[in-house]
């Protein structure tokens, strides 16, 4: 089973820190491709999207990828003003458990 990350219901510079030192803990030992469980984001500003584009250019700089389970609206509409998108999956009982 993939690594998994569940994004909290904010994802902004309130809590950026917090969430790379648990995300690189979450990850140690996990080099291989991991999913990003973002169904909750109710709130992501430019900070969050930051964390998460330096979280995916890491993975790809080491031959890994994140994906992305059931983002929310909130986070997709974030990630297209940008022009960003990671590869997207349904939720599955596999994926998210």
């Amino acid at each position: 089973m993939k690594p998994l990350i569940k994004l909290p219901d904010s994802v902004t510079v309130s809590e950026v820190a917090a969430l790379r030192e648990q995300w690189l803990t979450t990850l140690e030992g996990h080099p291989n491709n991991t999913l990003i469980d973002a169904r909750d984001v109710v709130e992501v500003d430019g900070a969050g999207l930051q964390l998460l584009v330096a979280l995916e250019k890491s993975f790809a700089a080491h031959g890994h990828a994140l994906q992305l389970v059931a983002p929310s609206t909130t986070l997709t509409d974030a990630m297209n003003r940008m022009g960003w998108t990671l590869p997207i999956t349904n939720p599955t009982a596999e994926s998210v458990a």
